[in-house]
């Protein structure tokens, strides 16, 4: 679990894992408002881009996941603002 400040009263959660073929992200405590989820690889590479809807209550948000194996930047977006950024281990 990963937690990072999102007002003065309430922290955004972020848990991350991966499974088989897919990426399952799932954010609660966050400003609700369009979104987006984006991965990156450590050079900096767009891998993937969704775009979700942020909601106050726990929401789990599904993608591919990178064919790839190592080790990849996980950012989340609201409203134009990097509101999430972590570290994603794929195997």
């Amino acid at each position: 679990t990963i937690q990072l400040k999102g007002s003065t009263e309430n922290e955004l959660i972020v848990l991350q894992d991966v499974q088989e073929n897919y990426l399952y992200v799932q954010a609660s405590n966050a400003v609700p408002g369009n979104g987006s989820i984006e991965l990156y690889s450590t050079d900096g590479k767009k891998i993937l881009s969704q775009k979700i809807m942020l909601t106050e209550e726990a929401t789990t948000y599904k993608s591919n996941k990178p064919l790839q194996k190592g080790v990849y930047i996980l950012n989340i977006i609201n409203g134009g603002q990097k509101i999430y950024t972590g570290k994603l281990m794929v195997q």
